[in-house]
């Protein structure tokens, strides 16, 4: 699926598709940023620092994308139902938004933090209501990433 410019404009106007901080998709950056790791999220409220799964796999990204800017907590995304979504990176280049990750850890017994299953909801909330960016859903299991990159929007 692929949108015009004059697409997205029109996607802007709607007030669940605003931003915060950004105001506009294509963000120039002026230079690439190092990865900013242990990066404060009280702008956004929540617990206020990264985890060491968050850190490790946000510079797996640096490496993976090296001409990019990583971000964590750069953007909150403001859902229809009112809810509002913070991703753990957000992969930036020179013409705007690149990609967008949550990652999450399960235990070696399979157990899920409690934070789990919200933040897979509103990622997937996420994915229909802003189908124009690429979505990366990591999750580390016994040292081993599982990693599903999705661009499009599920089907409702």
């Amino acid at each position: 699926m692929s949108y015009t410019e004059s697409d997205l404009q029109k996607m802007l106007q709607n007030p669940a598709v605003r931003i915060a901080g950004l105001g506009k998709i294509a963000l120039p950056l002026p230079t690439p940023l190092p990865i900013k790791e242990n990066a404060s999220q009280s702008k956004f409220g929540g617990c206020g620092k990264q985890t060491k799964t968050e850190m490790e796999y946000g510079r797996m990204l640096g490496y993976e994308f090296p001409d990019c800017t990583v971000e964590p907590f750069a953007i909150t995304l403001r859902l229809a139902a009112g809810h509002k979504y913070s991703p753990d990176y957000v992969v930036k280049d020179k013409t705007g938004i690149r990609l967008i990750v949550e990652v999450k850890q399960r235990g070696k017994d399979g157990f899920r933090q409690n934070s789990y299953q919200r933040a897979k909801v509103m990622f997937d909330q996420s994915r229909i209501e802003y189908p124009f960016w690429k979505f990366r859903w990591s999750e580390k299991h016994c040292g081993i990433w599982d990693e599903k990159t999705f661009s499009e929007a599920p089907l409702s």
